[in-house]
This record gives structure tokens, sequence and C-alpha cells, in this order.
């Protein structure tokens, strides 16, 4: 026999923002630091999971931290402030300023038994947690991608088990690629095996606004076939400090970000053929 379970994941409430866990067991916290102009916050995370915005105090908004702490999700290691909350703000409440703070902790996590019982006989088990609550010796069961199976066997203790989903394609830049660019810097890039499409860019002063004015410009491209438009409307482009990380906005075994070698991708060190690294998603 098994006991399956829900969680409800540790959050907190700051300044009208929702800050939820993506998944259980791990000790969040998140600090507000001063230093960064408002619309290019600084995200990192410090330790394993304190998460540190990097704001300007007083101006930078609700929707600025969101956005800069959504755009790290995807990152190699799965651990990354993105891969780490979600985020929701009270409508309405977009433009509230911020003032910095040191680690506030996400806390509040409930598990709660949905289900009698389950056979569970040399079984298995690689989804996530049941969409609906079941009962009975041999339930029908729903389970959706993304969240938590905790089971507890012949009571032998609660086993937690996670599945990693899909992963989005990427295409990260070598060290020391450029930091800045003129008008009309040029850059072709094939997003899961769609076609070359190109893009010119603005002028940029920082490496901050080269990545932002990336994600910006691949967003507005029309895919060739329908079903890929959410590789390029969700697609994300950011600067960790040292590359560019280009990632698809739809994952799966077909995702991929190909930066074809022309244009100004030498000068950004995008592509293998410039030292960058391109891995296809799973």
């Amino acid at each position: 026999m098994g006991i399956i379970q829900t969680q409800v994941l540790p959050s907190v409430a700051i300044n009208n923002m929702t800050f939820t866990a993506k998944r259980p067991n791990q000790a969040i916290t998140i600090s507000y630091t001063n230093g960064a102009t408002a619309g290019h916050e600084v995200v990192s995370v410090s330790g394993q999971f304190n998460i540190i915005v990097q704001i300007q105090s007083g101006t930078s908004t609700n929707l600025q931290i969101k956005n800069a702490i959504a755009a790290t999700a995807g990152s190699a290691t799965g651990l990354a402030a993105g891969d780490l909350v979600s985020i929701a703000i009270i409508t309405g409440h977009n433009g509230d300023t911020n003032t910095t703070f040191n680690q506030v902790a996400l806390s509040g996590g409930v598990t709660t038994p949905v289900c009698a019982s389950l056979p569970l006989n040399n079984f298995t088990v690689v989804q996530h947690l049941l969409a609906t609550s079941v009962s009975g010796s041999s339930p029908a069961v729903t389970i959706t991608d993304g969240q938590t199976l905790i089971l507890s066997i012949n009571g032998e203790g609660a086993q937690t088990i996670t599945l990693s989903g899909h992963t989005a394609g990427t295409s990260i830049s070598a060290t020391t690629p450029a930091l800045t660019n003129a008008s009309g810097a040029a850059l072709h890039i094939n997003l899961n095996s769609d076609g070359s499409k190109g893009i010119l860019l603005n002028p940029n002063r920082t490496p901050y606004e080269v990545a932002e004015d990336i994600q910006a410009k691949v967003r507005q491209l029309v895919a060739t076939t329908p079903s890929n438009q959410t590789a390029f409307s969700s697609f994300t482009c950011t600067w960790d400090g040292a590359h560019y990380v280009l990632t698809s906005g739809l994952a799966g075994s077909a995702s991929a970000v190909v930066v074809v070698n022309s244009g100004n991708a030498a000068n950004f060190k995008l592509g293998g053929s410039n030292g960058g690294t391109e891995t296809a998603g799973a």
C-alpha cells in the first residue's frame, strides 16, 4: 500500500508580490540590495537558495523585479532565481516601488494526504502530483508534470519523486564577448529548426541592454511553422555576468537555439564556430 500526498509549496508576500517556491524542501530566502538601475535589476543566488536582487532602492518596481527574476529561469544548473520561485503581483500593484531588506524566508509548506491507498507492486513512479483527490484501492489518477509525488511504501518512510520535465534548447556565448554594440548589429538565429531569421539590434551600452534587445527582437519574429511560435514569443536572452544565454521558449526534444555564423555572431561569441555552446532540449 502507498499513501499519496499533495503539497502546498512555501511562499512569502512582499510588497503586494507573492514569491512561491517551485520545488519543495528548499530553504529559500529573498533579499533586495541597492546599487542597480531601475529596469536593469541584477539577480543572483548566494549559497544554494538565497536569492539576491540588486535594485534601485525607492525606484525599482514590482514588475521590473518580477521580470528580472523570471528572465533567469531555464538555467543550465536549474538553480537560478527563476528556477527556484514564481512570482504573482496583486492586480494594480505592478508599479509599486521597493526598498532594500535582508533574507526574508519563504514558509508555510503543507503536506496533505489525498489518496487512501494505491497498489505499488515493484512499480517505478516517474511522474508528479495528483491533479485531483482519489480514493479506493485502484484509483484512476491524473498526473500533471511540474509537481511532486510523495510515497510512503510499506512503512519505509516518505519518498519524494521529482520529474525534471522537458528542457529547452540553449545557446551560450563563450566568455569575454562584446559588451556593447553599435546600431544595426545583426544576428541570425534558428529556433527549433524553424529556419534562420535575422534581427537588427539598437545601439546598446551594456551587456544587459544587449540581452534585452536580442530578447525583444526575437520575440517579434513570426515562426515559419505556427506550432513553433512559442519558441519565439517566449524566447529569453539574459546576461549572467560572463555569458549571453539564449533559450528557446518551447521546450522538448525538438527545442534548439542555433546562432548562424554571420553578422555580429563572432563579436558576441555566439554559436559553435565562435566558441559558444549550443545544447538541444530534451
